[in-house]
């Protein structure tokens, strides 16, 4: 095995984790951490280690962040090659067909499982008090 194997490649065309995401969106806005950070009023800290994916961010969060960074949910937490723009995406397909989309790709991983399960439960929640 050669020396460098442990190196792994720095040719990241596509961030592939929801942290790397929210870095790419941040940067093409032109925000810093600190900037990001209290625009959501929390530490700059807390962007960081959502970046490093140390830390998941709640969906209220996500959304806070989404809106600030003007993207979408799906944009931060699922990454396709075939990644539409925000408003192709709007355009192309009702909320809840992007919601099925979503699900379906995504659903099979371990955030995604745990955010299925969160968004049920919030939808549970939310039909609980509305009766």
């Amino acid at each position: 095995m050669s020396r460098h194997s442990h190196h792994r490649h720095t040719k990241n065309t596509h961030p592939s984790t929801p942290g790397q995401r929210l870095k790419y969106h941040r940067e093409s806005q032109g925000l810093t951490q600190q900037e990001l950070g209290d625009r959501l009023n929390v530490s700059k800290k807390t962007i960081q280690a959502y970046e490093l994916d140390k830390r998941e961010m709640t969906s209220s969060r996500i959304l806070a962040i989404t809106k600030e960074l003007q993207t979408t949910p799906n944009h931060i937490l699922i990454y396709g090659e075939d990644q539409l723009s925000v408003q192709e995406e709007r355009k192309a397909a009702p909320e809840s067909d992007i919601h099925m989309l979503a699900m379906q790709r995504f659903e099979n991983s371990e955030f995604g499982k745990l955010l299925v399960a969160m968004i049920m439960s919030m939808d549970a929640i939310e039909a609980e008090r509305k009766r």
